[in-house]
């Protein structure tokens, strides 16, 4: 049954008993433009639905399960109210999880709705700090002027509606042509360091980073100060991207977006595509022929964008005096790679995306893949995977396949 969106899991009582099943509710997917309803390859051909697919258009449906329910929804990486819970930045809405087109689109990528449902019933989370303070988790991407950045994506695919444009990756030697600024339009961070990420996911050993399969567990060489401080190395770009600024307002003193400017000159020099479809409608991507009418634009333009860029003139100003002294004190860009004045109209502005790449806590599961309750108990009848489950840093194809053949498993062994 496609087209379905589980809302609710019901158990006997809300923390207690026995789950019995779960309601959904119907959420088709449809081009934003013309209003067609999208349809998966084979699922709905010549009048007749395929394989098996139950065609069912109704509102809300309640499905009883004779065995047991399987949560495998996905993560909450594009849920600001639950990432806020856990990270105080991740209430920034401008914040996109990772595939955000290939989810769902607005609100429904990566939404956390298995994990809430899991913890109506008295579900229990884990591993919720992996994903906030892993540098793998959040990054800021090369590719400019795209909600997107999952892959590049053109006119024809299907998603492309929802993305309106494919984005320029310029890579990370591309943020010497730019500078970047935040949502009133100063800098925030040296460019050339803001799309690094410098931490480790692999294990210390006597002091020094080696990997995986050279690691030996327990080796109490392991919590070394030196070793702890290289795994946990990070340059903190994010931390300054989500720092509260002047434009940050009551009651939740958001940062808002960051955007890289730049002019003609740049797209020359470093020979850009920041034509269409690479760029596109979509409130991401700006040019003007002064500083002025582009920050004005930038303003207008976003939906994210909640306060004027007040300094963003200013700060160019200010940039290229550093160019012409070949040094930069603010943020001591320069020995690192060239500097170029940003004088040459039209100017641009795209959007530098700060993308929550993966999902790394949600619910709490033992070695058969069921949910445990806030006591570590097993709660009967409810399984879960994925991206929806917490406590295992592997993401992907490889934490869902396992997890799945575990569930299933383990799952059709319940008393019908």
């Amino acid at each position: 049954m496609l087209n379905r969106h589980m809302d609710e899991i019901i158990r006997e009582s809300q923390l207690s008993g026995r789950v019995l099943g779960i309601r959904a509710s119907y959420t088709p997917r449809r081009d934003p433009k013309t209003g067609e309803q999208f349809v998966s390859y084979g699922e709905f051909t010549g009048g007749v639905w395929a394989n098996g697919l139950i065609k069912d258009d109704r509102q809300t449906v309640t499905i009883r399960a004779r065995k047991a329910v399987i949560v495998g929804t996905g993560g909450h990486n594009g849920n600001p109210q639950f990432r806020a819970m856990f990270h105080p930045g991740g209430l920034e809405p401008s914040l996109t999880a990772k595939a955000w087109a290939w989810l769902g689109g607005p609100g429904r990528a990566a939404d956390a709705s298995g994990i809430i449902a899991g913890m109506n019933v008295g579900a229990g989370l884990d591993g919720m700090e992996q994903g906030y303070h892993n540098p793998s988790s959040r990054r800021i991407t090369t590719v400019l002027g795209a909600m997107d950045v999952a892959d590049l994506e053109l006119p024809g695919a299907a998603h492309f509606p929802y993305r309106r444009a494919g984005g320029v990756n310029v890579g990370a030697a591309g943020f010497q042509h730019l500078i970047a600024v935040n949502q009133v339009g100063k800098r925030f961070f040296n460019e050339m360091r803001v799309t690094q990420q410098l931490g480790s996911s692999e294990y210390p050993q006597n002091g020094a980073i080696k990997k995986w399969n050279e690691y030996v567990q327990g080796d109490w060489r392991n919590c070394k100060p030196d070793a702890v401080k290289a795994v946990y190395n990070d340059n903190c770009a994010i931390d300054a991207a989500l720092a509260i600024n002047e434009g940050s307002q009551p009651p939740h003193f958001l940062p808002g977006p960051i955007w890289a400017i730049f002019d003609q000159a740049a797209v020359d020099r470093a020979q850009w595509n920041v034509k269409p479809p690479y760029t596109g409608d979509n409130g991401l991507f700006f040019k003007a022929d002064t500083i002025e009418e582009l920050a004005a634009a930038i303003r207008a333009g976003n939906e994210h964008q909640k306060v004027a860029l007040t300094y963003l003139k200013e700060t160019v100003d200010k940039w290229n005096s550093f160019v012409a002294k070949g040094a930069d004190p603010d943020f001591e860009r320069g020995p690192d790679a060239p500097m170029h004045a940003i004088a040459t109209p039209p100017f641009y502005a795209a959007r530098i995306i700060i993308e929550w790449h993966d999902s790394c806590g949600g619910l709490r599961i033992n070695g058969k893949a069921q949910v445990l309750d806030m006591k570590g108990q097993v709660i009967p009848g409810l399984y879960a995977g994925g991206e929806a489950t917490g406590a295992h840093l592997m993401h992907g194809l490889g934490k869902c396949c396992t997890h799945g053949y575990m569930a299933a498993s383990n799952a059709v062994d319940e008393r019908a």
